[in-house]
């Protein structure tokens, strides 16, 4: 578990990084605390899925960047 949080996370830092350099994201969202919010909130919603399987994840998700990147 520790590994897949590590490597989640350097993977989400990592995009999310890129996505600000390339003008994507807001200057002020910090890559490393946004990557730690993202992951936990994935895992999240897997487990909401999990006991619920018409729940859709990939829309809170994508409700969550949307809000990010604004």
């Amino acid at each position: 578990m520790r590994e897949r949080y590590r490597i989640g996370v350097e993977g989400f830092s990592a995009s999310l990084r890129d996505m600000r350099d390339a003008g994507r994201l807001p200057a002020h969202v910090d890559p490393a605390a946004a990557a730690v919010t993202l992951f936990a909130l994935a895992d999240g919603l897997q487990s909401r899925w999990l006991i619920d399987p018409s729940f859709d994840m990939t829309a809170q998700l994508e409700r969550y960047r949307g809000n990010l990147i604004r």
